[in-house]
């Protein structure tokens, strides 16, 4: 098909739609690039996640408009001899390029941002757990009856002061994190 009057407003439009999805990706790794992943309280975790996830819903809304435009300037391509379609193609290339990276940062971020999820709820149950344990340690130590200065009394106190001070299993455990 020879370039017609039809040609430059099709190249135009594309192009246009072009221009829109880089700048929403570029939108997008911005958001990436200043919502980093920190770990502190499970829920703050929970909260980040849980956007992280409304951007890949969006991504994955915006998955129909990329196909239909990479389609359409394939077609453009294959069909005309337009000296502007050259361009168009340079910017399909890229948007292409664009597209694949956002996609891998995005599921890079799911991935850690679900897995910090998992391991903050871990820390914080084995720390409610430790505090528990010294809250309890603290109760038991108070109430001990003050050191004897018989052998038989001190070992007896012994044994028992080393029953209480073995940590609860889970603590025992649980690898380091």
């Amino acid at each position: 098909m020879e370039c017609s009057l039809f040609c430059p407003l099709q190249v135009q439009e594309i192009s246009l739609e072009v221009t829109e999805l880089l700048q929403w990706l570029e939108h997008v790794e911005l958001q990436l690039f200043f919502s980093k992943p920190t770990w502190g309280q499970p829920e703050a975790t929970k909260d980040k996640l849980a956007a992280h996830l409304e951007l890949c819903k969006e991504m994955d809304s915006k998955q129909q408009t990329y196909n239909r435009v990479r389609k359409e300037v394939q077609h453009l391509l294959a069909n005309t001899s337009c000296p502007r379609a050259s361009s168009t193609e340079h910017s399909l290339s890229i948007l292409e390029q664009k597209w694949g990276s956002v996609a891998t940062q995005l599921q890079e971020r799911k991935e850690q941002l679900s897995e910090g999820l998992m391991v903050t709820r871990e820390f914080h149950s084995t720390i409610q757990e430790l505090l528990m344990w010294v809250g309890g340690m603290e109760e038991t130590l108070g109430t001990l009856p003050p050191p004897s200065y018989l052998l038989d009394s001190i070992t007896k106190q012994i044994q028992e002061h080393k029953v209480s001070l073995s940590p609860p299993r889970s603590l025992a455990h649980t690898p380091a994190l």
